[in-house]
């Protein structure tokens, strides 16, 4: 089971608190691992545009729940967005940095001596100009193939895109690449790669976006002090006024609107969670067994140490256990990073067959879940009481 550990959530998208170092660790490791599991992963690199796409205005129902599920099924979701980085910071979880795609890419062809890559998306001059580039930075990567193939996400002709895809996906397979890297922008490499992973043998497909322009120089970054501090969007609009202008003030407007509500309702939860509610309270979390049934009763707080001890203690347990509970009817906050918990569990669970069941929940701590947008996908498997849950596993 991966850990359980380090995992947040950002206004419905799930994040994973990793710098640049551990993420290629973490892709080496996923290469490795397919050989014997045969098991194809993915890579999402959010940013503001990620978040904005799922977000919808006064609302804390989902826009888009495909691409919301795209975001929670990822293997490994990497923040790429100082603005984002910020966002966690506000809601309580401090991430050790931001890992733009835009770096991570040069970084894999840096470090990764020997790895095969296949590259999707982009013209073809610009694939053409983006395997030179990857040549000069390293001769012993290999570009085993190249597509600018269309790629249709909505409209009729999404009716038929089993069998459009078809050729890509061979052609890809039959490549062998190591790394997919799919370069079709925010929300069509997701799609594509949540319809086709099932026919995908590839170890590890990578969303990059824009990455291929940035690395051929066609789009210039911005300033390091600009990207530091949060404002390389300012930078882009400077860049290209007329195509981004409106397209970032809407998106600064949803996303300033989501956290500042999300921001409120966090630090009310937190003064109100001390009040008494006639639950007994934990303050670590406590185990019981059904038989093959886990049940673990939550603390009080579910935050900062307190996630990476429920995290440990879960770990260890679901790995003998055949369903897991989780009774939250103690628990009176839960930040960020104790959703993050919550949906890492679900999702560790369910890769190996097993379910989820959560009870107990209160008010205050839906409050906070609708808040950050994950309410609607844990909903349901609430249940009222444990009782319940034995009955759904029997």
């Amino acid at each position: 089971m991966n850990s359980l550990n380090d995992n947040t959530v950002v206004l419905g998208v799930p994040l994973d608190n990793v710098n640049l170092d551990e993420t290629l660790r973490q892709i080496e490791s996923y290469v490795e691992m397919y050989k014997s599991d045969g098991v194809p992963r993915y890579i999402t690199t959010p940013d503001v545009d990620f978040l904005v796409n799922v977000l919808e205005f006064g609302s804390y129902s989902e826009k888009n729940p495909e691409l919301s599920a795209c975001y929670r099924e990822a293997d490994l979701a990497i923040t790429d967005g100082m603005a984002v980085v910020a966002a966690a910071r506000l809601l309580g979880t401090r991430l050790k940095g931001r890992v733009a795609g835009s770096d991570l890419v040069p970084a894999i062809v840096r470090n990764l001596d020997g790895v095969k890559i296949y590259m999707l998306g982009g013209d073809d001059e610009t694939l053409r100009q983006t395997e030179e580039v990857i040549a000069r930075m390293n001769p012993t990567v290999r570009i085993v193939g190249k597509s600018s193939s269309f790629i249709h996400i909505k409209g009729g002709k999404l009716l038929d895109s089993a069998l459009d895809d078809e050729p890509i996906v061979n052609e890809i397979n039959a490549c062998e690449p190591d790394i997919l890297l799919i370069g079709l922008g925010n929300p069509k490499q997701e799609f594509w790669f949540r319809r086709n992973r099932h026919r995908l043998r590839v170890p590890l497909s990578i969303g990059i976006g824009g990455t291929f322009n940035f690395m051929i120089g066609r789009v210039r970054r911005a300033p390091v002090i600009l990207q530091k501090t949060g404002l390389e969007w300012l930078y882009r609009v400077y860049i290209e006024p007329r195509r981004l202008w409106r397209r970032y003030a809407l998106g600064i407007l949803l996303f300033g609107q989501a956290l500042a509500v999300s921001c409120a309702v966090d630090r009310m939860a937190r003064l109100l969670s001390w009040l008494p509610n006639g639950h007994r309270s934990l303050d670590k979390p406590w185990i019981d067994r059904l038989e093959s049934v886990c049940i673990m009763r939550a603390a009080r707080v579910l935050a900062g140490d307190s996630v990476n001890v429920h995290g440990r203690l879960a770990e260890a347990e679901a790995e003998r256990s055949d369903h897991f509970v989780l009774d939250l009817g103690g628990t009176r906050y839960c930040d960020t990073s104790g959703l993050g918990f919550i949906l890492a569990l679900r999702k560790a669970l369910e890769r190996e067959g097993k379910e989820l069941r959560i009870c107990g929940v209160s008010r205050l701590v839906r409050a906070q879940m609708a808040a950050q947008r994950v309410l609607s996908f844990l909903e349901p498997i609430f249940f009222p009481d444990g009782g319940s849950c034995f009955s759904r596993s029997e």
